[in-house]
């Protein structure tokens, strides 16, 4: 006769492993128009409004692993802002550049939810604006670029999709409440020469 036991502290291991996995490592597919993040994330998302198009913003932390169009693995916490820029004088587009769609999310700030599941980002056209910080370690390869970092990292990568002239205001303690379009007439930018408070 064969008895089988339930060993009630292997099978508390395995899910204390289990759930120790899932909480402290998030993945992300960096796709052409759209990022699929699976695990535990921080993100805010500014919808257009005055002298911004499109704002994303997320963190990860302690661990993230990313394959697609940027593939590599980091560890600590990794801060990811993208932006859109507001066209002027070219016109205005009344359709929406992007969603994010999470499964489901808690609120932490006024700007910023946790994703404990899973969420994505849909755009219409790429950012032009991507500024990644890290405080940990992250070796990673791709489109955005060659990283290979420990301690303290901040990388800016700024893509103009069109001729123009460009306005930048960004306060690393608000990123989603950078300001930034791009003018295709010059005559414009006469009351728009600098950044306000």
């Amino acid at each position: 006769m064969i008895i089988h036991r339930f060993d009630c502290g292997v099978f508390l291991s395995i899910t204390a492993i289990a759930f120790l996995s899932y909480t402290l490592t998030g993945c992300v597919w960096r796709g052409r128009t759209t990022d699929h993040y699976i695990g535990p994330l921080l993100f805010g998302t500014e919808e257009p409004r005055a002298k911004v198009e499109r704002i994303d913003e997320q963190v990860h932390f302690p661990a993230l692993i990313e394959s697609g169009r940027q593939w590599g693995i980091s560890l600590g916490i990794v801060r990811r802002i993208t932006a859109i820029p507001q066209r002027v004088g070219a016109g205005r587009s009344m359709k929406r550049l992007g969603t994010s769609t999470p499964f489901f999310i808690i609120p932490i700030t006024k700007h910023l939810a946790l994703s404990p599941i899973y969420l994505r980002i849909n755009r219409q056209t790429g950012p032009e604006l991507r500024i990644r910080s890290l405080v940990g370690f992250q070796g990673a390869m791709g489109d955005e670029g060659n990283f290979l970092s420990i301690g303290l990292s901040t990388t800016w990568e700024f893509m103009p999709l069109q001729d123009g002239t460009y306005i930048l205001c960004h306060d690393s303690h608000r990123p989603l409440e950078t300001t930034f379009t791009v003018y295709k007439d010059r005559t414009l930018l006469a009351a728009e020469t600098r950044c306000t408070e």
